[in-house]
């Protein structure tokens, strides 16, 4: 098969031809979607002369970049050259909405003019009784009986024909409000689709009579799509199935109509040279992985720094910022696909799938007093997950949204699956131990807390409790941990974890005590302190 890039169009090629032949049978086969832009693939057939013949593929969208296009052929055909340009033509003719409202005007048009035509006749049947009636009154020839039988008689017409006037006219009013209703439809879609479609111009040349078969690609804007989640739970030992999806946006001005749909996660952008590959450093990175999410949207910023909404230049979309590994992600979704052209989104299946999980539950009691469900994966990397949103269902009940963030996941992907209120956590600070006192040059405080946890489940349950002591920066602050119950501890950034198994309605207690030395003539900010907004009275 031969392909054939964009040609600058040489005009002179064409003026040896007879005619342009119009080509509006061609239909959209597949669609790749980058997450911005989008690929569209047509075919159609034609039945060539021998020698050149120049073809107009027409109805094109008008977001076509033009350096995208690519034709090919099967069939032994020379593609001489070929060029886009705007086309202004018989656009709302083919436009089927403008049609229909177009017949339905005509159609009351005829209506109306009919009730006119009927009301003129009635006004001209009165007429004339009216010009009897005055003959009637001048008495001429007729008895006192006859001229009151024929008066009562054109009372009578008259009544009809006035009826008949007034149900003419009040028809043809209705008829009239239909119009412009119509009218002003008729308004919207021009207006809406007065801009030109496009079309491309394609010179080929064939030594033989015969049927060429064609295919046209080419890129679009106003194109997209973004990953999203529905992660499902029934409880702890159960597998979780993960249901990957998309949001698909098609504004090309371009309907899909069951076609052949892929994504790509990768950069559409076509070019015919060789890129150039710089040089690879590495270096330590102290990016903040978001991968552990210890709450769901209530009680937490998952994603916050790498879902970044931001604005697309001239383009309407709006779009969003997230990082992913190098190289392309194809997926190539099953059966036929049909997205209309306009601004809504839709959903899209890309795989289903169901994972071997761990379930350990985890609390940080410091900052929040609840136990909640964690769910470990492991090896989810061939899933090739890209970061997005996820919604968390477990039991089949809605527990809220998380983010997936692959590139700050570790060994095992988590999904936090919500708080269990079986699980009753108490952080409390021991006034009894805790101290302030001077000696010598220095202040010494120290610090004491008794932490409660209490399973309130038939079952045994796993929990991984969270604690820290505070890490000095300077050589004249000094941090003793006085007492860790046990806990794992990790002095480099000073956090504390205990793994515990706890027996049903059983109560784990655990103590944590430091103390902190510094120079007395210093501040040190020892409490934890947040910002909470209440009202405010005068």
């Amino acid at each position: 098969m031969k392909h054939y890039t964009f040609l600058v169009f040489c005009f002179f090629s064409h003026i040896l031809l007879a005619q342009t032949i119009d080509v509006r049978q061609t239909d959209i086969t597949e669609v790749k979607v980058f997450f911005q832009g989008a690929e569209i693939v047509r075919s159609f057939n034609y039945s060539l002369p021998a020698g050149k013949t120049e073809l107009k593929i027409s109805n094109l969208s008008t977001s076509i970049n033009p350096n995208s296009i690519v034709v090919s052929s099967g069939s032994s055909v020379k593609i001489v050259s070929l060029y886009q340009e705007l086309d202004y033509e018989n656009k709302l003719k083919n436009d089927a909405k403008y049609s229909a409202v177009k017949d339905s005007m005509e159609a009351l048009q005829n209506k109306i003019k009919h009730k006119e035509m009927q009301y003129a006749a009635l006004e001209e049947e009165k007429k004339v009784l009216l010009q009897n009636s005055v003959r009637i009154n001048h008495g001429q020839g007729l008895s006192v009986t006859e001229i009151d039988q024929t008066s009562s008689y054109i009372r009578k017409k008259q009544e009809e024909i006035n009826t008949l006037l007034l149900q003419r006219q009040q028809e043809a009013e209705r008829f009239k409000k239909e119009l412009g209703v119509l009218t002003d439809q008729l308004k919207k879609i021009s207006l809406q689709d007065s801009s030109a479609v496009a079309a491309v111009y394609l010179l080929v040349e064939s030594s033989i009579a015969q049927k060429a078969e064609f295919r046209l690609a080419y890129y679009v804007k106003s194109c997209g799509w973004a990953p999203t989640y529905n992660i499902y739970a029934k409880g702890i030992g159960q597998p979780l199935t993960l249901d990957y999806k998309a949001h698909v946006l098609n504004n090309s001005g371009e309907d899909w109509n069951k076609i052949k749909l892929s994504l790509l996660a990768g950069n559409p952008s076509r070019s015919l040279t060789l890129p150039t590959m710089e040089t690879w450093v590495l270096a330590y990175n102290y990016r903040k992985r978001n991968g552990k999410v210890y709450g769901y949207t209530e009680s937490g910023n998952e994603g916050e720094l790498s879902k970044k909404q931001i604005k697309n230049g001239s383009s309407s979309m709006e779009t969003q910022e997230i990082e992913l590994e190098e190289g392309e992600m194809l997926f190539n979704l099953e059966g036929q696909h049909s997205v209309p052209s306009g601004p809504r989104k839709y959903l899209v299946d890309i795989s289903h799938n169901t994972l071997s999980a761990s379930y350990v539950y985890q609390t940080i009691p410091k900052i929040d007093a609840k136990a909640y469900l964690i769910a470990k994966v492991k090896d989810w990397e061939q899933l090739k997950l890209i970061e997005a949103d996820a919604n968390i269902f477990f039991n089949e009940t809605f527990v809220g949204r998380t983010y997936i963030d692959p590139m700050g996941a570790g060994d095992s992907l988590e999904f936090s699956l919500g708080p269990d209120p079986a699980i009753q956590i108490t952080r409390v600070k021991k006034k009894d131990v805790n101290s302030r006192k001077f000696i010598g040059l220095h202040l010494v405080e120290n610090f004491s807390y008794e932490i409660d946890v209490r399973n309130l489940n038939k079952n045994t349950v796993f929990i991984e409790v969270i604690d820290q002591v505070p890490i000095a920066q300077q050589d004249d602050i000094q941090i003793s941990l006085e007492e860790k119950n046990g806990a794992d501890y990790q002095p480099s950034n000073g956090k504390l974890s205990w793994k515990l198994e706890i027996p049903p309605v059983q109560t784990v207690k655990l103590k944590l005590g430091y103390s902190v030395k510094y120079p007395r003539d210093k501040i040190v900010i020892i409490k934890r302190t947040g910002k909470v907004i209440c009202p405010k009275f005068r």
